[in-house]
């Protein structure tokens, strides 16, 4: 049994025998619309058959006993007639509903072929105009849009009469005699079973579109041409090769619709799915958006350009720089991207082996001119004297000098695992004061990538006096706005974020001073 749902078109082919006998009633899996799918023909209860009542001794008694039963029958059998007449009435109507809005059906499928079949014919006659013919013969013998017959003829506009059934209808299409059959193509099959779900004739109509449009954007040649036939609002294809083939560009379509998703935050985003690489082209160097959401959602991620793995390492390191100093708000949309500690601590490595680089280069060149730049001091400023004159140092370093100058070794390796853990121990900090004053439950890697990601900053000490000024106001700015995007803080949260974390960051300055005290 074919069932429809009468508000969303839903339709489904159900096993007779496994509907209850008793069921009229169904809800639609698409728009939960509850709905009734038949009228059910129940006999009409019998009349109770009431005994006879004698009484030998008062007969009148028993005449009027008798006379009021049969009143009784004679009224319940008339109800009975009555709710007969009115269950035949409504499966008439019924049956006349059914039969227009079977009608509609095959209307509606019937114009939107003849729609498509209207557009590829113009484009053929485009591409046909298009081309320049050798000769004035064949131009004369192109094909016009009169001589083009559509492949299906224009359904009736007729409506049909309530009180035809299907089975009438049916029988009716089954008597036309021959003639009429042979003009239609000889390869055509009759169908087994018209009552086929709505589901496969919408697949089967599909496949016929697209092997229409493969037909009409070839140049100069042209596929077989897909024959069907339409019956009761299905179109059915008949051309097993262009079945195949659709089937086949279906499974490709999907395959490579597969894409790896991640959760983040989304930003809506209008633009089409095939048009974001063009977006990230007109971005300029700054690599915002890499990696997309489920096809058709009409959504784009945001993720830190160090952890896009589709880039090269010089592409990481540029875009990561680039992202941090021009625009940060959109650099910590993607902090949330993908939950890992890994890459931000190896960029925290990457920052502190170039800190240590610059500061080294930087401070070597400082104490080989260091009388020349003290001279030039003391000649702008004659009264100074804070500044040491440094005669006792050689006006050039070798490694040997530089090696006597370093500290011991316990000292440098307590130094370096200091260096090591401080992005962990200001995340964790982070996390704590995050979650503490009301954030969202983010991952805890969020805490260690705010606190990585924002020694960005300190990529300024490739420039010695301007660079250090721009460290010491851009880190902390970079650092709020991470931790303010990760948790979702208000600008009231992270006020007292901070006067948290400025109040644990002063008892343990605190305890440490303390601790060295009693050491020493």
């Amino acid at each position: 049994m074919l069932i429809t749902c009468p508000e969303c078109q839903f339709a489904r082919n159900i096993n007779t025998d496994s509907i209850p006998a008793t069921a009229q009633l169904a809800t639609c899996p698409r728009c939960k619309s509850k709905f009734r799918f038949r009228v059910l023909d129940d006999e009409a209860a019998d009349t109770d058959s009431v005994p006879e009542v004698t009484d030998a001794k008062n007969p009148g008694r028993s005449e009027a006993v008798r006379a009021a039963t049969a009143g009784a029958s004679q009224s319940k059998a008339a109800k009975a007639a009555g709710a007969r007449k009115n269950r035949a009435v409504k499966t008439e109507a019924n049956s006349a509903d059914e039969a227009v809005e079977e009608y509609i059906e095959s209307a509606m499928v019937a114009a939107m072929q003849d729609e498509i079949e209207e557009l590829l014919r113009a484009e053929v006659v485009d591409a046909a105009r298009a081309e320049v013919p050798a000769t004035p013969k064949e131009a004369t013998q192109r094909v016009q849009p009169s001589q083009m017959k559509p492949a299906h003829p224009a359904p009736s506009t007729e409506p049909p009469k309530a009180n035809i059934s299907k089975e009438v209808r049916t029988s009716s299409n089954a008597g036309k005699p021959a003639s009429t059959a042979g003009a239609k193509k000889s390869a055509a099959e009759p169908v087994a079973d018209k009552r086929a779900s709505s589901s496969e004739a919408q697949r089967a109509y599909k496949q016929q579109s697209v092997q229409s449009s493969s037909v009409a954007g070839g140049q100069g040649t042209h596929s077989a041409p897909v024959t069907g036939t339409r019956e009761s609002g299905h179109v059915f294809v008949q051309d097993k090769a262009a079945e195949e083939a659709a089937v086949s560009r279906y499974a490709h379509e999907q395959n490579s619709t597969n894409r790896d998703t991640a959760a983040a935050h989304i930003v809506p985003n209008a633009e089409k799915a095939t048009d974001i690489w063009d977006a990230i082209a007109a971005m300029g160097g700054e690599h915002e958006c890499t990696e997309t959401f489920a096809p058709g959602c009409g959504a784009q991620v945001h993720i830190i350009p160090w952890e896009d793995g589709r880039l090269g390492a010089f592409n990481r390191l540029f875009s990561t720089f680039s992202s941090v100093l021009r625009h940060p708000v959109r650099f910590w949309r993607g902090v949330n991207a993908k939950p890992s500690a890994i890459l931000p601590f190896l960029f925290y490595i990457l920052l502190c082996a170039l800190s240590c680089a610059a500061l080294s280069g930087w401070g070597y060149v400082l104490l080989t001119y260091w009388s020349s730049v003290v001279a030039a001091v003391q000649a702008v400023l004659p009264e100074m004297t804070l500044l040491p004159e440094m005669t006792l140092l050689p006006q050039e370093l070798t490694v040997s000098q530089l090696a006597q100058l370093m500290p011991e070794p316990e000292i440098l390796a307590a130094i370096g695992a200091g260096i090591l853990a401080l992005p962990f121990i200001v995340g964790t900090v982070t996390h704590a004061c995050a979650r503490l004053v009301g954030g969202d439950p983010v991952p805890f890697s969020t805490g260690i990538k705010c606190a990585s990601y924002s020694f960005g900053a300190f990529l300024g000490l490739l420039l010695p006096i301007p660079g250090l000024l721009v460290l010491f106001v851009y880190f902390p700015l970079l650092y709020i706005s991470g931790v303010r995007i990760g948790y979702n803080l208000s600008l009231g949260k992270t006020i007292v974020f901070l006067l948290t974390v400025c109040l644990l960051l002063a008892a343990s300055a605190f305890g440490v001073l303390a601790a060295g005290v009693s050491f020493m």
